[in-house]
């Protein structure tokens, strides 16, 4: 059976989020796709969030951020085995300099995968930096 699982971005800060912000291509519903980076020295079940500006494969492809670390270590093996998903932005929120992400994940996982995905859901909307965005699910 499919959920829907809504998560914050991680990093966009440091990467595309601001630049694609401000040239107008995030919007609400906007598609995102998940690729995983094994080569990253800081974390080997690291997830990566592009956004796609429909444009050719390497021009207009936008690095948003980064899956939670937590949840990106439940989600790792399901992505490897290239699963049926959908990644969407569900919010969007500018504070000063700070943009805030947060997308939804409609994806099938057994009942193991779901329990953790839920508990570490839980504990990130409990973050300081996760209080602005609505509930996540």
């Amino acid at each position: 059976m499919l959920r829907r699982y809504r998560f914050p971005l991680k990093g966009s800060y440091y990467y595309d989020a601001q630049a694609a912000y401000e040239a107008g291509l995030l919007k609400i519903g906007s598609p995102l796709e998940i690729i995983a980076e094994p080569e990253n020295e800081h974390d080997a079940n690291a997830l990566q969030i592009w956004l796609k500006s429909g444009m050719n494969e390497t021009t207009g492809q936008h690095l948003l951020g980064y899956v939670p670390r937590q949840l990106a270590r439940v989600w790792r093996s399901i992505f490897a085995a290239h699963p049926q998903y959908q990644l969407q932005l569900t919010h969007i929120a500018l504070q000063g300099k700070w943009l805030h992400l947060q997308c939804g994940l409609t994806l099938q996982l057994n009942w193991r995968q779901r329990l953790l995905t839920r508990l570490w859901l839980i504990w990130l909307r409990l973050t300081p930096t996760s209080r602005n965005f609505p509930k996540s699910t």
